[in-house]
């Protein structure tokens, strides 16, 4: 299907995709239509897309992807339960992020992940009750690490190719 945004323009929509939070998200409980829109262009942040509004959309993270094990997160056998998880390799696990127009003061909400199901399409941002975990992490410098670091593996990767032909 081909769904209007406002930020991205018509872009076409997988159904198997979407993203149902049956209790909307903080601020949009109205909204419980979404889905993960993924642009190499805008890597390691997604986005997540309401398919009801085509105004909302939110920047979000990959927080292991940036973070390792820096961060960690545990789910309660309820949320479990309402996310319908049987394998844990079916969570994908986001941040909400802030991006002002001053990259360097981006943050992630890592009180509050987004967590979805992809095998079935459920999700639901839960809060954390943890001091560790601030509203407002500054994610500049870890993101700009993290892109250094894919930087340096597509270099090593063209430099093995490019010695491979030579060896040739």
């Amino acid at each position: 299907m081909i769904l209007q945004t406002l930020r991205f323009g018509d872009i076409e929509v997988d159904q198997n995709k979407k993203v149902i939070f049956t209790d909307g998200l903080p601020g949009f409980e109205n909204l419980s239509m979404f889905f993960v829109l993924v642009l190499e262009d805008t890597s390691p942040i997604y986005w997540l897309q309401s398919m009801e509004d085509p105004a909302i959309t939110l920047p979000v993270l990959n927080p292991f992807e940036i973070l390792g094990d820096q961060y960690a997160l545990e789910i309660s056998d309820q949320e479990v339960e309402t996310l319908r998880l049987d394998d844990e390799q079916d969570l994908l696990v986001v941040l909400v992020t802030v991006i002002p127009e001053d990259m360097s003061k981006m943050t992630a909400n890592m009180a509050a992940p987004v967590l979805i199901n992809v095998k079935r399409g459920i999700g639901k941002q839960v809060f954390i009750d943890n001091r560790e975990c601030p509203v407002r992490f500054p994610i500049y410098v870890p993101m700009m690490a993290y892109l250094k670091g894919q930087i340096d593996k597509q270099q090593e990767g063209n430099n093995d190719a490019g010695s491979d032909a030579q060896g040739r």
